[in-house]
């Protein structure tokens, strides 16, 4: 027995050794300026209120993320039988097991992973805060008479009030009168 505990202490003493040996010479500045470039795959119906109510943000999305110091595509892709869908987005639809829409997947490109999946209205109306996570310089929240309001909180807002979704999400006083 006192040979097995001694086998078992020798042989963690040695590998702390070794993992303290074999730490990654790289600063850890060293990835703040590798930024992967990162791509957003949207499915959507033009028949799903969910959809419609996200759609215009995610275009606006779209735009702002052109001449972008890092790349960000946004591909759309219409899953009522799959119109204007890359091959790309198919295989990611069927890589997810995409179950319902609205989503978007946020993939980056540089190593290929899937980042994350945000699936229904208000996971998708958060896209701009993780992509400014990311360093984007994209539309999060607005400010509108001194207080700050998510995408999120401008989707359920003109939800409830059964009122259509803004045309670019240049958000408006309407929802929220005090």
């Amino acid at each position: 027995m006192k040979k097995i505990l001694l086998h078992v202490c020798l042989f963690l003493v040695i590998s702390f050794l070794i993992a303290g040996c074999s730490q990654s010479s790289e600063n850890a500045t060293d990835h703040i300026n590798k930024q992967a470039n990162f791509s957003v795959y949207f499915f959507y119906n033009p028949g799903c209120p969910w959809c419609r109510m996200v759609k215009p943000y995610i275009q606006l999305l779209k735009n702002e993320s052109k001449n972008q110091t890092n790349e960000l595509r946004i591909i759309m892709c219409n899953t009522g039988q799959f119109k204007n869908c890359t091959e790309r987005a198919i295989s990611i639809a069927k890589k997810i097991k995409l179950h319902g829409i609205p989503t978007a997947v946020v993939v980056n490109e540089t190593n290929g992973s899937i980042e994350k999946v945000l699936f229904g209205a208000d996971k998708v109306a958060e896209l701009g805060e993780l992509l400014r996570m990311h360093g984007y310089n994209v539309t999060a929240h607005y400010v509108v008479g001194g207080l700050n309001y998510t995408v999120k909180d401008c989707v359920n807002c003109h939800a409830k009030k059964g009122l259509k979704p803004p045309s670019t999400y240049s958000c408006t006083s309407c929802c929220h009168e005090t």
